[in-house]
């Protein structure tokens, strides 16, 4: 692979090596990642070994209970981009939505179903990388209460098509202490596509997004992903990363005394009215809570959520719950 840095209105023909044949014209219009070449689809004939997604999960339970340091009281939160942000990644994303590239998992892990559905990735010029999560810092930095961060990583834009699926996982502890995600952009779709986060006490929460939209979440801490299928054309989306400044040891120390109290006690619960399982409890609200009710208490039970969320059904009944079931 051989990168060329261009300027706006330059011309590129790209060549066959050997018979001088003309493969492509690509004149510069705006800034933007240009891939010459086929990355293929990197699909497999045959499902993975169930084993993999199990080991899979007992390696990422482990992971998430190593983290002693948290942020915020459940771990995650939603919140709308600033209007200039976003015109600049929705501008960038309708440009170059066409310039997408599969994303490489070749027998890199289990985390996306590489193996079913291809994923493609939307380079982005350094530059803007760069602007957009200096911006997006201060969102983190408001959202955890000021304690000041530093940049360790922004990937994307991802775009997930029809059946992706996203297994439950935890991101690096070093560098992933607080994140957001971003969703860019949305074809089709039949219905929401959850974002599914675990809180400090195991509850499940599925938070719709639209586009614009930013979930902020500890992805380091709390255990996410998006084990349903998506149900739609395609779903596109940025991440950013941030640890505090120059500590990649941050997940070893416990919380300062000043730190927000996790909410694992609730106290009585009631309903949201109109929501599907939102409630209003003694404690805070979780309106994002999910219907029917799922918590994790260890890996077995990410990996029995994987079973009853998968397109192909394996004789595992889903488990029967109330709205009013303890929480």
């Amino acid at each position: 692979m051989r990168w060329h840095s261009s300027f706006l209105g330059h011309r590129f023909e790209v060549r066959d090596s050997i018979t001088e044949e003309l493969l492509k014209t690509i004149t510069v219009e705006f800034s933007g990642v240009y891939v010459v070449g086929d990355s293929g689809l990197g699909t497999l004939p045959d499902p993975v070994d169930e084993r993999n997604i199990e080991n899979a999960m007992r390696n990422e339970w482990a992971r998430c209970n190593r983290v002693k340091r948290t942020f915020t009281e459940l771990g995650f939160a939603k919140g709308k981009l600033p209007k200039d942000v976003w015109a600049s990644l929705s501008t960038y994303n309708y440009n170059n939505k066409d310039n997408a590239a599969r994303e490489e998992w070749d027998r890199k892990g289990y985390f996306v179903n590489w193996w079913e559905v291809t994923p493609y990735l939307l380079g982005m010029p350094w530059g803007l990388k760069k602007y957009w999560q200096e911006r997006l810092k201060e969102l983190v930095e408001k959202w955890i209460g000021g304690i000041p961060l530093e940049l360790t990583d922004i990937y994307g834009i991802r775009r997930y098509e029809d059946g992706a699926r996203l297994l439950t996982h935890v991101d690096r502890e070093a560098t992933h202490a607080t994140s957001l995600i971003i969703n860019i952009d949305q074809v089709d779709m039949r219905e929401d596509w959850m974002v599914e986060i675990y809180d400090f006490a195991g509850r499940l929460h599925e938070i719709p997004m639209e586009p614009g939209d930013i979930v902020y979440y500890e992805s380091a801490r709390c255990l996410h992903g998006r084990m349903k299928p998506l149900n739609g054309r395609s779903y596109s989306n940025l991440f950013a990363h941030y640890r505090p400044i120059g500590d990649p040891e941050w997940y070893l120390k416990e919380n300062p005394a000043d730190a927000p109290k996790q909410l694992i006690e609730t106290g009585k619960c009631e309903p949201i009215p109109g929501s599907k399982g939102g409630v209003h409890c003694e404690a805070g609200n979780l309106p994002y809570l999910s219907f029917p009710r799922e918590i994790v208490n260890g890996p077995n039970d990410l990996f029995d959520y994987w079973k009853r969320t998968s397109p192909l059904p394996k004789e595992v009944k889903p488990k029967e719950t109330s709205l009013h079931n303890e929480l």
